[in-house]
């Protein structure tokens, strides 16, 4: 699946993201539970900002996308993540309790999920949140200019 948000994804940037490692999100079970109410939306976004940025990524809020299959599973279809750099092409979605199949529908969580470019988490307490980014992050194909901190 290819990923393409505001223009800014070149086919170099498709071969990266194809060949990105595969991450889980907190939709995935078999995860140890964690105590505590499901971020909302607003400190979720603000956490994942500043990790993201600590990392050197670029972050936008709020970018349209398209998103198309490339194997024929499905049609293309349009999602505006939370949070995205546009020249690395590695973004966050982040589904609020209140959100759950209304701003991403399950099929669609899916294909965003096998991107492999774009963190697909919650709802989730906030240290389930932060924990699945920091994952994300360690595990993506970040350039020098954007090595990850410990």
């Amino acid at each position: 699946m290819l990923v393409g948000c505001s223009g800014s994804t070149s086919i170099g940037e498709a071969d990266k993201a194809l060949n990105a490692p595969q991450v889980r999100s907190s939709f995935d079970a078999g995860q140890t539970p964690v105590a505590g109410p499901p971020a909302s939306e607003i400190l979720a976004r603000q956490a994942l900002d500043a990790l993201f940025r600590k990392q050197k990524l670029r972050i936008v809020n709020d970018v349209s996308c398209s998103a198309m299959c490339i194997d024929g599973e499905s049609d293309s279809f349009e999602v505006t993540l939370d949070g995205y750099d546009p020249q690395l092409g590695i973004g966050y979605e982040y589904i609020a309790q209140e959100e759950i199949g209304l701003d991403v529908n399950p099929q669609e969580a899916k294909l965003l999920h096998n991107s492999r470019q774009i963190l697909l988490v919650g709802p989730a307490p906030l240290e389930r949140v932060l924990e699945q980014a920091k994952l994300f992050l360690q595990q993506c194909n970040l350039p020098a200019s954007a090595t990850p901190t410990k």
